[in-house]
């Protein structure tokens, strides 16, 4: 079992590469594992002090191989990964950004 997950920023998706990439993503890591619905993505997109944003998906995958599989679908649809620490909120660091991300960083 991988520890861990990724939230997924929208940036630039627009909402035709966006429900794409979800489909993907649950054919991946299976519907249980991929969170869209903001209350099932608080406690990842909002810090445990400060800070938070808002994502397209949080995915949980249990092998390594689905957490290979998951970002190759974000390179490929041009997403950004957002990887969250422990979420302390010391750093600010944990959550997406609230104005979110764009491609050139």
């Amino acid at each position: 079992m991988v520890s861990g997950h990724v939230t997924l920023d929208a940036g630039t998706l627009d909402a035709g590469a966006r429900g794409h990439l979800l489909e993907r993503l649950r054919t991946v890591v299976g519907e249980a594992h991929v969170l869209s619905a903001a209350r099932a993505m608080r406690r990842y997109t909002t810090g445990f002090r400060f800070g938070g944003g808002e994502a397209l998906a949080v995915v949980r995958p249990g092998t390594l191989y689905e957490q290979w599989q998951v970002l190759q679908a974000c390179v490929d649809a041009d997403g950004i990964v957002v990887v969250q620490g422990s979420n302390t909120g010391l750093a600010g660091g944990s959550t997406p950004a609230a104005g979110g991300y764009s491609p050139e960083g």
